[in-house]
């Protein structure tokens, strides 16, 4: 039975090859992870705290899923 993280956002988080920036990599660097996003990789950041995001690229369900709240 699939989880409701799976069920929102299938296999989004469970990419082992993502590669993982610093907060300072991610700020020196954003222009070319921006586009290698938009290019359909996922990019990981990490902050010195242990904060966490992930950009994603946008797909069809994620525009579904805050376009219709």
């Amino acid at each position: 039975m699939p989880t409701l993280q799976s069920a929102i956002m299938p296999d989004t988080l469970n990419k082992s090859t993502m590669e993982v920036f610093t907060v300072k990599e991610w700020e020196e660097r954003f222009d070319e992870l921006f586009e290698r996003v938009e290019n359909g990789e996922r990019i990981g950041i990490v902050g010195d705290n242990g904060h966490a995001a992930v950009m994603v690229p946008v797909d069809d369900e994620l525009i579904r899923i805050y376009s219709e709240n």
